[in-house]
Formats: C-alpha cells, structure tokens, sequence
C-alpha cells in the first residue's frame, strides 16, 4: 500500500526555534510515498530540519533514495544518501543510519544538542508535524523525546496511535483504540511510557546514552524498553498530539495485536522491574495469562487465547538477567516516580468488559427517519406483526384445524402419544428411550442383542424435557414427544426456513412466505399424516443444514459455523440418514473442489461423522440402514399415495418454473438449486426398485424435499415484483393444509394393560405382560409388554430371536397347560391378556389353574393375573429379580433390561435369577457386593451364587459400541460448545481482542 498524497501547500518560513538542529533519517522501503510527496513535506513544512539522512532498506529502493536526495538539495536541503546493512531490524538500520551521518560535520558545535527524526516506510508527516515536535520538546528542559499522532492514511479522520500505553505487568493498553474517530478531543500533550519509532523526534545523545533500542525485541516492544529507559534516566516521553502524521496499517504499531507484541512487552516488564519483584511478577503474568486463556476459551475465542497464553514464553530468566546486566546504572528515577505512566489495573477491567458487551451485543443501528416518529411502536407491537411470529402461528393454527381429521384426536393424545400409520405404537419414559439407544441388550419383553437406532437417543433428550415440564403429567413421556413433534413439526420448520433465508435475503416479507410454504408442502403433509418422524425432523432441519453447507462452501463461513453445519447433519440424519449420506457427498466436493473452504468442510464432515460415528459402524454391517429411518420404510407403494394433496404441488411447480427458469438474478444460485432440484427428483425417480428386504421399500417423498426446497430457495432471488407468485404458493398450501386435514391414520395410543400392571412394571418387579391376539385359523400373535421399549417409530425390522424363542412355552400357556403358572413366573408375567374370541375349553382351563385369577377386562379382551403360588408366597408378584433359595426373596428393579442397583437380606445360600434369556448374560455385568458374578451355565434363566447376608446386588447392561459411543457422546459436548455462537458475527469474524 502506498500513500499517494498531493503535494502539502507550501508554508510560511519557519521560525526560529531552537538551537539545537534536527537531522531527519528518512528510511525507504516498502510501503513509502512517493519521493516527490516526501520531498515536499519536508521542503515547504512550517519548520525545515536543518539535515535530511537518506538510507534504502533494499535494493529496490536506491534509485528512490537517489531521486529523493536530488529533489531535497534542489528545494534547498541538505540531504545525503549513506548505506546501511540490508535485511536486518528496522531500528538496527535506523541506528545505522544515524551511526554513517557525520554529527560534528553536519552541525559543528551544535551537534551534542541535535535531534533525531526518524521517518520510516509507510508515513508521511503533515505540513507543522516537526513544527509542533520541536515546540512540545522546547516546553521542559526534562524531554528527552516526543511522539506524533499517528492518522489513518486512507481516512485522516481516523486515529491509529497515539504513544504506547501498558500496564505495570507489561500488558499493552490501546489508547486510543486503533480507528476511533479524531476529533480533537485527545490534542492535550501528555507523558506516554514510550512512543512508537516512526515520526519519533529524540536527542541524539539521549539515543547513544541509551544504547539504542534492544533489537532482540518485537517493535513495540522494543520501542517501549526504550521509552521506560529514557524514563528511567528522568528524560521524559511525550506525544504531540497536533504533531500528525499519515500512517499505513503495521507501522508505528502501539497495541499488542499478536502473542510475539504481547509476549515481548511482557518481557520488558520484567527487565524493569526490581529485582525482589520480578519472580512475583512472574508468577502474576503466569497466572493471569493461564486464568485469562481459560475465560477466552469459554467465550470461543480461540486465537485470542493463544495469544494470552504465548505470554508464558516471557519467562526466560536468562534473557532477563542478560538484558537486566546490560542496562545497570542507567536508572536514576525511582520507579515508584513513574507510577503515573502505567495505566491502571481498573482500566484494564473496565476495557476487558466493554469489549465483552461489545462482543456480545451488537452496536445500535444509526439513528434515521425511524428517531422522528412521533408515534413509535412499542416491543410487544414490533414483536406481534413480526413475519417471524406470523408465518409459524400462521402454520401452526392451520395444524390445529387439520388435525380434526385425525380419528380421536384431542389433546389426551399428547399424554398418552400416537399410534397408527408409521408408529408402531407403545409406552416409553426418556429413560426407556436412553436405554433403547446405547444399550447392546435391548428391547420390549424379553429384548435381543441389537444397536438402537440414534432418532432414539433424540427422542430421550425430547422426553426428559416433557417429563420436567412443571404441572404436566404424562403417560408416556416418549409418547408425548412423538406427538409434539408432529403437531409442532410445521411450525418449526417455519422458523429454520424463515432463519436459513437470511443466507439468501434480508428482506423478512419474501423470506416469511417462502417459510410458510416450505413448512405446508405436500410432502410434510403426508409425513405428519402418516407418523413418519423421520421426515418431520428431516423438514425442519434440512433448511438449516443447507444453509451450513452453503456458508461451509462460501467465503462468509466461520469456524463456529461448519461446526454447527456438523451438528445439524448429525440431527438430520437422525432422522433421515439417506440425506445425510447426501450431504457428506457434498462436503467431500467441498473438500476435494474448494480450496479456500476445505477446512470448514473438514471440521463439519468430522463432527457429523463423530456424531453419528455408532450409526456408521451399523450401516457398515448393515447398508440398508442408509436407505432406511425412523418411519421412512413402507410396505406398499414407495412413492406414497398422495390422493387430494397431489393438488397441492401445483403451486410449487409453478413456483419452480418462474422461479428457477427465465433470467431472474442470481443466475449461478439458481444453477445450484436446479442441480438439488434435479438430484432429488432423479432420486425419486430411480428409488422405486430399491428393495430392502421383508416386502420393504424406501419412503421415496423424502427425497422431493430437495426439489421443494430448492423452489423455495430460488423464489427468494427473483425480483420483487415476481413476489406475488411465492405469496400465491404460500397461501394456497397453507389454505389446503387446513381444508384437507392430515388424513386418519393415526389415533390415539391405548394402553391394553391393567393400571395395576402397568405400575408393577414400572415399579419394584419389574414384571412383564403377554398379549396375545387370537385368530379363528393360523397360530396367535403375541408379545411381551414391559417398561422397556423397542422404540416408538417403526424402521427397519430388528431380529430379536429371545421372544421367538418363547413360542412353545407361549404355546402351552395359550393351551391351558398344567404349568402355565410356573411358566409365567419363569418371564416375569403378572398379566395374562388375550385379545379375541377365547374358546371356552381354554377359558375354563385357565379359570381352574392355580395362581391365575381372571380380572376385569376392556370389550374384545379376557385378562388373568398371575397371583403367588405356595412356592412364591412371599411375593405378591413374579418378580424380574428374586434370590431363590429356601424361599424367594424379590429384588428391586431400578433400570432397563433388569439393570438394578439395590440393597438385599439373603437368609440362607441361594441363587440370583434373573427372568432374562440366557443370551442377555453376554451383555450384562452381575456386581454382588461389587465382585463381578459369573453365571451359572444352563439353558434357564441366567442365575448367579449368592451367600446368605446383606449384599449390595448391582446390575447392568453393557453400551453398544462401548468405546465408540462415549467418545461420541464426549464429541458432542465438544461440539455444543464449538457450535453455538457467542457474540456478534463482527466478533467472531473481524475483530481482534486486545
């Protein structure tokens, strides 16, 4: 960067005043004015300097050198050229220069009182600077050097130093900040501890006293050793603030803007200190720096943490006692005389929390027409006609109205969830989903060996919020959570439209319109109708997501951003891992095509990747996995069976012809969009053959998600007279959501179990229930119903061989066998129930077993409880856990899978049996007393020796994917905290922390 100003206008000659004589050392490098606005700066300035030293930094600047010297002595100046040593310090070839100049020859007697004017590369002094230099010197026989003010080359009007200010710890203060505006409210002279090289006006003898500057130092930092020596020596340092000079950005640099400055100005600090202060000192910065880099990593301010703590590399006592050695007996100012220079630790404070709020809260917008409305609207106004507000509660209220087509529909389907379509239907408490999800043993009944699906660990975070929402009481809290995200589904969708089209525009009208009909397309319609979570969560985050990958692929991304791109791919393909495979395609484009983004793409292809790194290891084992998702497999037709909301993608195409075709701006978006519009459709249209086993198909209208959203994507880039069309989509889809209604496949959940079972199952027993539906021909279906869960959203169908292996034993119970009662104590049934028309010889036969007693039943069903024999007579139910031995002794059942941890009195030597398949031992570890058990071998229930006495008996189910799934759940903490934004987007972008 150059500075090309005009000549200065010539001044009146200067005055008299001094007799001391000012040689300038103009030093040429990269970055300096032309010599011809050199030259006349110094020429026509109000005070001449009676000597001008010419030095080239390099090679390339001697003709320059050369050209300037001729123009000074044609104006009249005496100017030389002398060489200095190329490639070294700044002030190394500054003190060279100095050192090739001839004082005596140049000022004869006068040269013990001459003063030095350094110019370096990168600035050029105003018409008065070495005037206003010269009359600040002349105030006090005490100065031994003076500082400018230092102007933005570019905009004057901009401060960019003035002197170097820092704390008694060596900390860099900016004062003024680099950029404030200059409106003389700083132009009172001042002491400074130091003051920048370029446009310093200093005593030549002060210099040579001195030493010059330790170069080993970084430049502020060396400029700043100097000025607190020349305080030290009782000459003062002071800046002239009407002195101006325009600056380039990196020269006469007073704040600490990199760890080497901050570092550098923390070891002088500690060269000047006393001696019985610098290991106290020493411990401060220590601490400070590790406490201060600890805070910047809470508030995600990597770099700036980095900095704090490279002030650590100042503790270098060898080069402290070095330069300590070095300067003995310079100092004749007591130090506790230069209290009044250091900016006080409050500052410090008062700074650090300015710069915080400033960070975190955007600046106020500047004040317009909007300061003279007479009559301005008040939050709650602003906040009610907000397109934010109005488009989701405009969804929302057709949902509502929707739903009346929903068989039962009122708001007990809530507490007690939904069933029906792709719900497979069920109980479950946010613990039963957690279990669902990471145990290796899992599922309903008697469960199996399996790897849960990761919607369930979403469903468990989404239940344990329903289950802590105070004076709300809910049957099933999984339960609740499925409806909730069907019945809200829409409306969020909405917002994360609404938020992602701020990427595209900022005007909110378009962006709310394009929300709502992104929210109401036919394809959302007919995933809530159906209970096709998968699908629902796939239309709210999708939007979102492409944001991220298109922020992660442009130049406006951030770090925190890709992070969050992870984080909603990982959600995504919760929810539909078929368009999370898609993405990562993407990114790996990115990745490979995008050089200025691969590290983006990088960090959000890692943290989907960690995120979903257990799911990856299944779908490896099993690909179908990939095509699959919680309700997004279906036994009939793939592509769905729309009916009347086929009509409703008639605005959508219009939409897509107007908006992705003719010559509406943003041609190279558009292209893009055409391209996700084309990926789905082909996808659509090829996924009709996937087969994926036992008559399933994949739900092929998730993948018209891409082309809808890429519709309403590029309707935001047509002009603003085109807008009509998006509005005309919007209202008709959100119109005929609430005429058509969301269909009658589901209902709500009925729970066929008695209360009293449902409470022994999910309370001390443990027990189980088995339902059995009865067929006139063909064998009967059953199940066992526990507080477990198999998950609530139906997928791909899970081989748990441990209830198969249960038919002959079911199969003599359904006969009215003479041990069906020993039977059902054996898997923990407290409930017998049979749905159908039951004959009346098994009817009767079962009456007459002993420990059955028939209860009170709903129409169509016919229940027996389980009651205690003479063998359980101490129990007054079959119990998951019991202690066998002379007698039965039940334990209690605090987990899932018979996970417990509970305190047991044993009377005489016995064995613990848990009424589990003998598999489940594999998974499970037995702790009595906190010895690890292991099981007795058999084909019965798994059983394990235990001594007569008080025993602590803990019991627990192994993780799938042990290794793999904490270190993922540790990622996610990780991530969290990576992916949230903290502050404005200006801070995390832009801004240096000083």
């Amino acid at each position: 960067m150059s500075l090309l100003l005009t000549a200065p206008p010539p001044s009146p000659p200067r005055p008299d005043l001094t007799p001391s004589p000012v040689l300038a050392v103009v030093l040429l490098g990269a970055g300096s004015p032309p010599t011809d606005h050199l030259a006349a700066a110094l020429a026509e300035a109000r005070l001449r300097p009676d000597a001008v030293t010419v030095a080239a930094l390099g090679p390339a600047e001697e003709a320059a050198a050369s050209a300037l010297v001729a123009d000074l002595t044609q104006r009249g100046l005496r100017a030389e050229e002398v060489e200095v040593p190329a490639r070294r310090s700044l002030r190394l070839q500054a003190l060279a220069a100095v050192a090739a100049s001839d004082l005596d020859t140049l000022f004869g007697d006068r040269a013990p009182r001459a003063l030095l004017w350094f110019l370096t590369p990168g600035t050029l002094p105003e018409a008065d600077a070495l005037h206003r230099l010269c009359e600040e010197y002349l105030r006090s026989p005490s100065v031994g050097a003076v500082g400018p003010k230092h102007l933005d080359a570019e905009d004057p009007s901009l401060i960019r130093s003035l002197g170097i200010h820092a704390t008694r710890t060596g900390r860099l203060v900016p004062h003024p900040a680099p950029g404030r505006p200059d409106q003389g409210q700083l132009d009172t002279s001042t002491d400074v501890l130091a003051v920048p090289l370029t446009g310093m006006l200093i005593e030549a003898g002060l210099l040579a006293d001195l030493g010059g500057w330790e170069v080993a130092r970084a430049d502020v930092a060396a400029d700043l050793d100097l000025g607190w020596r020349a305080q030290r020596a009782g000459r003062r340092v002071v800046v002239a603030p009407r002195a101006r000079m325009l600056t380039i950005p990196g020269v006469a640099v007073a704040v600490g803007d990199t760890g080497v400055r901050r570092r550098a100005a923390r070891l002088v600090a500690l060269t000047q200190a006393s001696g019985w202060a610098v290991l106290p000192l020493a411990v401060w910065i220590a601490l400070s720096a590790l406490v201060t880099g600890a805070l910047l990593l809470l508030l995600k301010r990597p770099r700036a943490a980095a900095w704090e703590v490279a002030q650590l590399g100042a503790l270098r006592p060898w080069t402290i006692a070095r330069s300590r050695w070095r300067h003995r007996g310079d100092a004749t100012v007591a130090r506790t005389h230069l209290r009044s220079l250091f900016v006080p630790g409050r500052a410090i404070l008062r700074g650090m929390a300015d710069a915080a709020h400033d960070a975190v809260f955007p600046p106020r917008a500047p004040i317009g027409n909007a300061a003279h409305d007479l009559t301005p609207r008040s939050l709650v106004g602003r906040i009610a006609r907000h397109p934010l507000l109005l488009a989701p509660l405009a969804v929302l209220l057709a949902t509502l109205v929707a739903a009346r087509t929903l068989p039962g529909a009122r708001p007990r389907s809530l507490s007690d969830g939904l069933v029906g379509g792709a719900l497979p239907g069920g109980r479950a408490d946010a613990a039963a989903l957690w279990s669902t999800w990471v145990d290796s043993w899992r599922g309903a009944g008697l469960g199996g060996a399996s790897s849960g699906e990761p919607v369930n660990g979403l469903l468990a975070f989404l239940a344990a919020v329903v289950e802590r929402v105070p004076f709300v009481n809910v049957a099933s809290s999984g339960g609740a959570a499925v409806a909730l995200i069907l019945l809200l589904g829409m409306p969020c969708a909405a917002i994360s439209a609404y938020l992602a089209a701020r990427l595209l525009t900022r005007q909110v009208w378009p962006r709310a319109l394009a929300a709502a009909a992104w929210a109401a397309n036919p394809v959302a319609v007919a995933a809530i109708g159906q209970g096709r979570v998968g699908a629902v969560i796939a239309l709210v985050v999708l939007p979102l997501a492409a944001a991220g990958l298109a922020l992660t692929a442009g130049r406006a991304g951030t770090a925190t951003s890709a992070f969050a791109t992870g984080l909603a791919l990982a959600v995504l393909g919760a929810g539909a891992p078929v368009l999370l495979v898609l993405a990562a395609v993407v990114l790996l484009g990115v990745l490979v095509f995008v050089r200025g983004a691969r590290g983006r793409a990088l960090a959000a292809l890692l943290t989907a990747a960690g995120l979903q790194a257990p799911w990856i290891l299944d779908a490896i084992v099993d690909p179908r996995r990939a095509l699959a998702g919680p309700g997004l497999v279906t036994s009939g037709d793939p592509a769905g069976s729309w009916g009347w909301w086929a009509l409703g993608a008639l605005p959508l195409v219009v939409l897509g012809v107007v908006a992705l075709g003719g010559r509406s701006p943003g041609r190279d978006s558009r292209s893009v969009l055409a391209g996700v519009a084309a990926v789905g459709l082909v996808g659509f249209a090829l996924g009709r053959g996937v087969d994926l086993g036992d008559g399933l198909r994949p739900w092929l209208p998730l993948l018209l998600l891409l082309p809808i959203l890429a519709v309403a994507a590029a309707s935001l880039l047509l002009p603003t007279p085109r807008h009509w069309a998006l509005g005309v989509a919007a209202t008709t889809l959100v119109g005929a959501l609430a005429v058509g209604g969301l269909g009658s496949a589901l209902r709500t959940e009925v729970d066929p179990r008695p209360v009293v079972a449902i409470d022994q199952a999910d309370r001390f027993f443990g027990t189980r229930t088995l339902v059995a539906e009865l067929t006139p021909s063909g064998p009967a279906r059953y199940r066992f119903l526990s507080r477990e869960s198999s998950g609530l959203l139906r997928s791909l169908p899970e081989a748990l061989p441990a209830d198969a292996q249960a038919a002959p034993e079911v199969a003599t119970i359904l006969a009215g066998g003479a041990q069906v009662t020993a039977t059902l104590t054996a898997y923990a049934v407290d409930v017998l129930a049979l749905h159908g028309t039951v004959p009346p010889a098994l009817s009767e036969r079962l009456d007459t077993r002993e420990g059955l007693t028939r209860m009170g039943a709903p129409t169509g069903w016919s229940m027996w409880r389980v009651t205690p024999t003479d063998a359980v007579a101490s129990t007054v139910a079959p119990p998951r856990i019991a202690v066998v031995g002379s007698g039965i002794v039940a334990v209690a059942v605090t987990g899932q899978s018979a996970a417990t941890k509970a305190e047991v009195d044993v009377a005489a030597a016995g064995l613990l049996v848990i009424a589990m398949p003998p598999q489940w031992s594999d998974h499970a570890v037995v702790r009595i007393d906190g010895a690890i058990v292991q099981p007795r071998s058999g084909n019965g229930p798994p059983s394990y020796p235990v001594s007569a006495g008080r025993h602590t008996v803990e019991v627990a189910v192994g993780w799938s994917h042990p290794w793999v799934r904490q270190l993922s759940l540790a990622w996610l903490g990780v991530v969290l905290f990576l992916a949230i934004p903290f502050g404005t987007r200006r801070s995390r972008t832009g801004v240096r922390y000083d």
